[in-house]
Parts: C-alpha cells; sequence; structure tokens
C-alpha cells in the first residue's frame, strides 16, 4: 500500500538532508546587532515585511517539515507505547501516544483554539478520542474516596470499563501515559513552546 502525504510548501533541504544552520546564523545576527531578538522586533524598521514573510513562507515550510519528521519516526522510530520525559523523547514521540496526549484537557483547550499544531490532527475529529482516553486514562479503576458508597463493613467497589474498539492498554501503558502527561504539563507550565511541535511557540 502507498500512503501519501499532503505537504502545505517544499520541505527545506536541511530537513531532507539533516542539516540545520538557520537557528545558528539568526543568533550570530542577533549577538552582532546586540539584540536578543532583532528580527520582528521595534527596532527592525522592516517588521511588517518580516512578519508578512514569516506568515507566509516560513510557516508553510516549517509545517511540511514537521509532517516530514512526523513521516520519518513513523517508519524509524517503533510504534509503541513508552515513557516520555525530555524534549527529545517529545520530538520522537510514538504515533499511538499523540492522540493520548492530544485528548489530555490542557493539550486538547489548545487544539481547539488553534494554538498548537497538534501534530497535524484536527480537535473536532477527536471528540470520540477524547472521550475514549478519559475513560482509559483518567477514570477507569478509580473513585472519589469522599463520595463513593461503602456497605456495611466500609468495602466499596472500583469498576473499569472497556469498550471492543479501545486499543489495548496494559498498566504499565496506562503509566507511561499519565507520567508522559505529566511532562507535557510541565512544558506548558514552564514553557511558550508547542508540546506537539517544539520549534514553535504556542499561538
Amino acid at each position: 500500500m502507498l500512503y501519501i502525504t499532503d505537504l502545505d510548501a517544499i520541505p527545506s533541504l536541511g530537513d531532507l538532508v539533516g542539516v540545520r544552520g538557520d537557528r545558528a546564523l539568526i543568533e550570530d545576527i542577533n549577538r552582532a546587532t546586540g539584540a536578543s531578538s532583532y528580527f520582528g522586533s521595534d527596532r527592525d524598521r522592516f517588521r511588517d515585511n518580516h512578519r508578512t514573510f514569516l506568515t507566509k513562507f516560513v510557516e508553510p515550510i516549517r509545517r511540511a517539515n514537521l509532517s516530514i519528521r512526523n513521516i520519518v519516526n513513523k517508519v524509524t522510530e517503533q510504534d509503541e507505547y513508552r515513557r516520555i520525559e525530555s524534549e527529545d523523547d517529545l520530538r520522537k514521540i510514538p504515533p499511538c501516544m499523540m492522540i493520548p496526549m492530544l485528548t489530555y484537557d490542557p493539550m486538547y483547550s489548545l487544539l481547539r483554539q488553534g494554538r498548537i499544531d497538534g501534530w497535524g490532527f484536527v480537535a473536532e475529529n477527536l471528540d470520540e478520542e477524547k472521550v475514549r482516553y478519559d475513560r482509559l486514562i483518567v477514570t477507569n479503576g478509580r473513585a472519589d474516596l469522599n463520595t463513593i458508597e461503602r456497605d456495611e463493613i466500609g468495602n466499596f467497589t472500583v469498576s473499569s470499563t472497556f469498550e471492543s474498539t479501545d486499543p489495548w492498554i496494559t498498566p504499565e501503558h496506562r503509566e507511561f501515559l499519565e507520567d508522559s502527561r505529566d511532562f507535557i504539563q510541565k512544558v506548558l507550565d514552564t514553557t511558550d513552546l508547542d508540546p506537539s511541535d517544539l520549534s514553535s511557540l504556542r499561538g
């Protein structure tokens, strides 16, 4: 079977051959001008042109490059649940973990607002997945001890619900997903980065 992915723009040569030097060049220019960020700042008299250039040319190429990197990850990385605990892990997140991370409440809210890339997913297409992963990760096997009903001797029942269409998630997988969501929360709390595209800021 042949898979075809549509891209917004032609990927850069750096992403095709693995060479990236644009960030270092901009940092050199910023140091030379004595500004932490010259391009697009109030000191840049061409800032409007700069922003237009970013919107029309740079951002589509970045999206195309991200699509290419995701495809390469799908081909070269093992698609299995694992713990995401660093930015490098997040850049190489297995495809099977993308939806469980996107259906985490803070990420899902950002995706619905259009503030993150979301690995190319559309929030409206994930409504059923949101319900599914809330059940599998958040509510299954848990109960509020303050409101739970107990019998005469203090025992109570905790239940889990599984459906035939659910992905197979072991207790270890669930732990990986919970820990990975905790790491994403850390990224959201301490940076302005888009966890689904660490080369971009959240909108």
